[in-house]
């Protein structure tokens, strides 16, 4: 099942975008087959964090939990933005200068973040499967600085909203494929 692992083999802690997060899985299954002789599908046996919170739109996303969000983002930062390009990306020095100093919720939100209606979140995190493949995806929903009762109500919201699509979703899918 993609959601809802509980023993997660690889999880990737980091913040790729997701054609960042292909290339990457690609040489993990690579790996674990020259080490195992296992062979497995790009993304089996692999989960990525994704920062999340639901809410009625992604400006309120935004407004009530962006800054805690960055923040945390930033307090651990030392790589710089280099983690959330794409494979091949470069980003004009100064840019890159700047994103080294601070970075900014617009540079994440497309590359890592989902902010926003479930309706957005359950396409994206569709995305991500078929992009990749990956079965497990662990969701950052709090952060210092959230008020608790934000955090509780974005968590309900994802397990009774966004799951629940999903699966469907995916059910779907596997139904039509066969």
């Amino acid at each position: 099942m993609f959601l809802g692992r509980i023993a997660v083999r690889g999880l990737l802690p980091e913040r790729p975008p997701v054609a960042a997060l292909r290339e990457r899985l690609r040489v993990y299954r690579d790996m674990l087959r020259e080490a195992t002789g296992k062979e497995l599908p790009v993304g089996a046996r692999a989960a990525i964090m994704r920062d999340t919170f639901v809410a009625d739109s992604e400006e309120e996303a935004a407004r009530i939990a962006g800054g805690p969000m960055m923040d945390s983002l930033n307090f651990s930062n030392w790589r710089g933005p280099s983690v959330y390009l794409d494979p091949g990306e470069t980003l004009p020095a100064e840019q890159e200068a700047a994103l080294r100093k601070r970075l900014t919720y617009e540079f994440v939100r497309e590359r890592s973040v989902y902010f926003g209606p479930p309706e957005k979140i359950v396409q994206q995190i569709l995305h991500l499967h078929r992009e990749t493949g990956i079965d497990s995806v662990v969701f950052k929903t709090s952060w210092s600085g959230l008020p608790h009762a934000a955090a509780r109500e974005s968590v309900r919201r994802l397990g009774t909203e966004v799951i629940p699509a999903v699966r469907a979703a995916l059910r779907t899918q596997r139904i039509a494929a066969e």
